[in-house]
């Protein structure tokens, strides 16, 4: 990479989550609720202890309108980015 590029920050879906919950005024219990998860698990994925899967960003999506790609994307990036190598391929 050249010294005028600069890498883009990818901001970790659990961030992004946090900023909608609180952007809806959601809890995490309700949302956790809504969308058929238990409430740890939304929880470990705000604090980047758990990984969002690809049925969880479906659910995700669901709720808020929006595509479950966009949150299975941010995963993606966020788990290259951590571990410094290529995205997993998928089936």
């Amino acid at each position: 990479m050249c010294d005028t590029q600069k890498r883009a920050v990818v901001l970790p879906p659990g961030w992004l989550l946090k900023e909608e919950l609180d952007a809806r005024g959601l809890t995490q219990r309700e949302f956790a609720r809504r969308i058929g998860r238990p409430e740890q698990v939304i929880n470990m994925i705000i604090h980047a202890k758990k990984t969002i899967t690809p049925e969880t960003s479906i659910a995700i999506g669901k709720e808020f309108g929006m595509s479950w790609g966009f949150w299975y994307r941010h995963e993606l990036r966020d788990v290259e980015g951590r571990e410094g190598r290529a995205r997993p391929q998928l089936a």
